[in-house]
């Protein structure tokens, strides 16, 4: 079963658009924008949301390398991101 933000465009798109995408739909989901997922914060809220993105993007393939360049994060910080998450 999709997540509730899913949606069928996502299947037509490249892979970075539908990173972008995802992310602003996860985002949206819990009242964010993606500069807050791809920014500096550190607050818990937006930490919480940017590990479901990471967990996300790591279970459709992306590598840990490819995640951490997206989000302006090191690869370990996506690392810890995804175990967190799951």
């Amino acid at each position: 079963m999709w997540p509730s933000w899913f949606h069928p465009e996502l299947a037509r798109m490249s892979p970075v658009e539908r990173a972008v995408a995802v992310t602003k739909m996860i985002a949206a989901a819990h009242g964010l924008t993606i500069d807050d997922i791809l920014g500096p914060s550190r607050k818990r809220p937006i930490y919480r949301v940017r590990c479901e993105v990471a967990l996300y993007l790591r279970r459709r393939g992306k590598s840990y390398s490819q995640i951490g360049r997206f989000m302006n994060r090191h690869y370990s910080s996506v690392i810890q991101m995804v175990r967190e998450a799951a």
